[in-house]
């Protein structure tokens, strides 16, 4: 009876120790989960602003251009002021490439995160999966001290009934 308390006791320990590690793991992995997601939030901003400014960018070069086709086709302006236009428009171009490199970038990371967090989900449902198990056999271990609890009562009432036999 002693051995049966004991490792009855055992076993709730071990279930609550296993039961309370996959909780503290799920929680952790929420926890990163929610992190992944403020970041990836802040990357889909970064990359509306810099769809802005790129749009921004675009329409600043071609209005440049235009008037450097302008200047460069009208009568009386001065070749210095075209020149110095288009070194604007090249230098506009050359940014432009610039935040179009940094869009494709953030994209990538943006990628990279979007498959970080499915990984994540994926890792929050298998430990969801295992804390269930661990329910069900919790429920099994539960079933097995109670038929143990059963069968040792059947046996004190076994030896009762022999010890009254014996003394009549």
């Amino acid at each position: 009876q002693s051995q049966l308390a004991q490792l009855q006791s055992q076993s709730q320990s071990q279930l609550s120790q296993v039961q309370s590690q996959s909780q503290g793991q799920l929680a952790q992995v929420q926890g990163q989960l929610a992190a992944l997601k403020s970041v990836e939030a802040e990357l889909s901003a970064q990359n509306a602003e810099l769809h802005m400014a790129l749009e921004e960018q675009s329409e600043i070069s071609a209005e440049a251009e235009a008037r450097a086709e302008h200047l460069a086709t009208a009568k009386g302006q001065e070749e210095d002021k075209v020149l110095a236009l288009l070194h604007e428009v090249a230098a506009m171009k050359s940014q432009e490439e610039e935040l179009n490199g940094l869009v494709e970038r953030l994209q990538g990371d943006e990628q990279k995160l979007g498959a970080e967090v499915t990984n994540l989900h994926k890792l929050e449902r298998d430990l969801s999966n295992q804390v269930a198990t661990l329910a069900t056999r919790e429920s099994g271990l539960n079933s097995q001290v109670s038929d143990l609890d059963r069968r040792r009562r059947e046996l004190e009432s076994e030896t009762q009934r022999l010890s009254r036999r014996e003394r009549e």
